[in-house]
């Protein structure tokens, strides 16, 4: 078995910012509003590297997520 090398810490980022688009339609894909759903959590997958599991909550699984809070101070991640 072999694994891919790293050739720097941006590079791993890259690879986990790639991930975003796939995680973010799981996560969003039974929300009302999709499109703004989608938005959003790019967002914070860009700047957190992470998306929760599952549809709605389990946001412990990544707190940098779970932090995010908008203008209004309501959470800014779906």
């Amino acid at each position: 078995m072999s694994f891919p090398v790293c050739l720097s810490t941006s590079d791993t980022v890259a690879l986990l910012h790639a991930d975003c688009p796939g995680r973010c339609k799981g996560r969003c894909r039974l929300a009302g509003a999709y499109k703004r759903c989608i938005q959003m959590c790019m967002i914070c997958c860009k700047d957190c590297s992470c998306v929760p599991p599952g549809t709605y909550g389990n946001k412990w699984a990544c707190p940098c997520y779970a932090r995010m809070k908008n203008d209004k101070g309501t959470d800014k991640c779906p």
